[in-house]
């Protein structure tokens, strides 16, 4: 084991298990396993998300939602779905505020060739830069056999009750008891 405060030897910081796929720095690869629901997320003053099913009529009126520097409120639109993440076989779930990247998806999905995505092909989306830089490049797949082990892991998300929709309760849509936070 490496001493973590010993400058002269190499440690990094074990990732956690997250539930949620995000898009980090290089390729991030993944597979739809069902259709998105759709909504529009604020942040709280103690920055924790809340969706909506439906956009408010007056941002100011939401629920601790938290001010911009500039007096403002953001909105955001989102997709969430459940995938496989191609780099452990686990699903999580991936929520999509990015426009770019929501139509580039929505391309492929509409384009005859391609089709609806769900269990059929794979999308990689290559992220680059940082914070105002930050580039974001979409790309399906060949469609190629659904993997066994995706499949399974799938099957058992769903049998242990997993509902996407329980994002709108800020609940965790892998059990029906626990927050997502």
């Amino acid at each position: 084991m490496t001493n973590p405060f010993d400058p002269q030897t190499q440690y990094e910081v074990p990732k956690g298990d997250s539930k949620y796929l995000k898009f980090e720095k290089g390729q991030t690869k993944f597979m739809p396993m069902d259709s998105a629901i759709i909504g529009y997320q604020y942040w709280t003053n103690d920055s924790k998300p809340m969706r909506l099913k439906e956009q408010p009529e007056k941002l100011s009126t939401l629920p601790n939602i938290r001010q911009e520097d500039d007096g403002s409120y953001k909105l955001q639109h989102f997709w969430a779905f459940p995938v496989v993440d191609a780099k452990d076989g686990k699903v999580k779930v991936l929520e999509i505020t990015q426009k770019g990247i929501q139509g580039d998806i929505r391309n492929y999905a509409t384009n005859e060739e391609w089709g609806n995505p769900v269990q059929k092909y794979t999308f990689t989306v290559s992220k680059t830069g940082e914070k105002f830089e930050t580039k974001y490049t979409t790309m399906a797949n060949p469609a190629k056999d659904l993997p066994k082990e995706w499949s399974e892991a799938w099957n058992e998300a769903k049998k242990n009750g997993f509902d996407i929709t329980r994002l709108y309760t800020n609940g965790d849509p892998f059990t029906e008891d626990k927050k997502d936070y």
